[in-house]
């Protein structure tokens, strides 16, 4: 790096200066901030896909955070077909269902969907649930197979 700084600083060669930039366009952070992310609105939770291909060039996931209000239900059910999720609960407690069983999450949990499996959540605590969300490969809602008949019992 500090090679890199001084052909940046002492280099007057064009060819140089080309490959370095080149360079940091291949290899430099991509920072996405929340706050600069557009909210899809999604019936029963708010989502912020952050790191998705058309954001930052992902190649193998896609990075999002969910919020989930009091009682509501991710609906409607649906599944990524070629995708697995994993869940990460930051905040709030609630419940899983996948292919038709339920579990409980609180904070610190994950959850693995695996992919084609069909799933919601439902928020029973009495506060909003973040959730982080990570789909390998890249997905997002307008990809779901959906299954409106599904409901959380």
């Amino acid at each position: 790096m500090v090679r890199l700084l001084e052909l940046l600083h002492y280099s007057k060669r064009k060819e140089e200066i080309f490959f370095i930039q080149k360079w940091r366009c291949i290899t430099g952070i991509k920072k996405i901030s929340v706050k600069n992310v557009k909210v899809k609105k999604l019936i029963g939770r708010d989502m912020k896909l952050m790191i998705t291909p058309e954001s930052c060039g992902s190649v193998k996931l896609t990075f999002g955070i969910i919020l989930v209000p009091v009682g509501s239900v991710t609906k409607p059910c649906h599944s990524h077909l070629g995708a697995e999720e994993v869940i990460y609960i930051c905040k709030g407690n609630g419940e899983a269902w996948v292919d038709g069983d339920i579990t409980a999450f609180a904070p610190g949990d994950a959850i693995l969907f695996p992919s084609g499996s069909k799933h919601m959540i439902r928020n029973t605590g009495d506060e909003t649930c973040e959730v982080i969300c990570v789909y390998s490969p890249p997905t997002s809602p307008e990809n779901y197979s959906l299954y409106p008949e599904i409901k959380f019992n």
